[in-house]
């Protein structure tokens, strides 16, 4: 799956989860292929390359509708402002 249909990235601060946070809602389009996408590969790890760079790796716990998405993990604030950039050069 691309990220050329994501519509908004912003990075944020999960106060549950204690941890910086990546927000990423994707248009209509984006919303149904990521719907068959995690229907798809529920269950599998699955990893985000930007820019031929590993980025991150989640098990897709169940089908994600509505379009929207939240990766989290071990990173730094600059670290995510990083990743929410590289994602923007796909937008569109």
């Amino acid at each position: 799956m691309d990220l050329s249909h994501v519509d908004t990235v912003f990075q944020s601060y999960d106060r549950g989860a204690k941890l910086q946070v990546i927000n990423i809602k994707f248009d209509k389009i984006g919303a149904k292929a990521l719907l068959d996408f995690t229907m798809k590969w529920q269950g599998f790890k699955i990893g985000l390359l930007l820019q031929n760079k590993f980025i991150h790796v989640a098990t897709i716990a169940s089908p994600i509708s509505g379009g929207a998405m939240t990766l989290a993990g071990n990173y730094t604030a600059n670290q995510l402002g990083d990743i929410v950039k590289a994602i923007e050069v796909f937008k569109h």
